[in-house]
């Protein structure tokens, strides 16, 4: 009798455990995936109340009531715990500020220049973790895609196909931009 068939599922203690890795990639991606829907979210957003909303005090305070929605917030719980924890934060201080603009009746240039002054600050960290998770073009892509898809069109008829991606957006139908070929011309899984 041999021991060689037993020393095959023996190794090296160096050597990488294969399954742990698969496991991190596979998570790595579940996390991609949410964040680059959590950022698809918020801009498609953007655009969708930029079309409705004519006044912009309006868009700024409907912009600051989607950052409260649990449309938006919800997709936090499926992001890594740096990129939840930053989110968290601004959703608290877009409640703050949201309050205030309420109670002040604060113009469209006060509720700018508050929102500029803890907004910034986001946009600098979540810039490091989109980085951090290979997502640092998401958003341009994912703007370039809306832009593809909306060019031509009217107000009226943009504003459907932006909800139209939202909905797709929500489902799941929309491609990540980044690994496994990105963001192609349309965006959709195949």
């Amino acid at each position: 009798m041999t021991f060689s068939g037993m020393s095959q599922d023996i190794a090296a203690p160096s050597m990488a455990n294969v399954d742990l890795e698969m496991e991190d990639e596979k998570k790595i991606a579940a996390y991609r995936e949410a964040m680059a829907r959590h950022l698809q979210l918020g801009i498609i957003w953007m655009c969708i109340v930029e079309l409705e909303e004519k006044d912009n005090r309006a868009v700024l305070v409907a912009t600051l009531k989607y950052i409260q929605s649990p449309e938006w917030a919800g997709i936090l719980d499926k992001c890594p715990s740096d990129y939840r924890a930053m989110h968290l934060k601004m959703i608290r201080e877009s409640g703050k500020l949201l309050e205030r603009v309420e109670r002040e009746k604060m113009t469209a240039d006060e509720i700018q220049n508050a929102y500029g002054k803890y907004g910034g600050q986001y946009m600098k960290m979540g810039g490091s973790i989109l980085e951090k998770y290979r997502l640092e073009n998401c958003s341009v892509q994912f703007s370039l895609y809306l832009m593809r898809e909306t060019e031509g069109l009217d107000d009226k008829e943009r504003l459907k196909a932006l909800y139209r991606i939202r909905k797709d957006i929500l489902s799941g139908k929309l491609k990540v931009p980044g690994e496994g070929g990105g963001m192609g011309e349309s965006g959709l899984e195949e």
